[in-house]
């Protein structure tokens, strides 16, 4: 004849970690990037309305033709232009009608090539 059951003993220690498990599957393929590989910049000085920012530019293609263009309130505003050199650089100076505030400033090129820098316009 046997006795009576005991209380339950300690619970025992955890077992090694298992195996990592299969990687996932892959990602969806990422959009396309640019295919030229080049990357424009832009600068521009502060200014005051009435008075002329310069505004300099790298990265464009030789001879590309780059438009200097402000976004006001969602409409684009076309200060000058200029002709990027042999080393894909311009420098030109736009005359600035705008009201005091923070501007995106955008150089379009003629072969696609764009860059923005923003464009602060305040009294003094």
């Amino acid at each position: 004849m046997q006795g009576p059951q005991g209380e339950p003993g300690l619970p025992g220690l955890p077992g090694e970690a298992g195996l990592p498990g299969n990687p996932g599957n892959p990602g969806a393929q990422g959009p396309a990037g640019d295919a030229s590989g080049s990357t424009a910049s832009l600068a521009a000085n502060s200014t005051s309305s009435g008075s002329s920012s310069d505004v300099y530019g790298a990265g464009f293609d030789e001879g590309e033709m780059v438009s200097i263009v402000a976004n006001v309130s969602g409409t684009d505003t076309v200060l000058g232009g200029a002709e990027a050199n042999a080393h894909g650089a311009f420098h030109v100076a736009v005359g600035v009608s705008l009201a005091d505030g923070i501007y995106t400033l955008h150089a379009i090129g003629d072969g696609g090539t764009h860059a923005t820098a923003p464009l602060l316009v305040g009294s003094k």
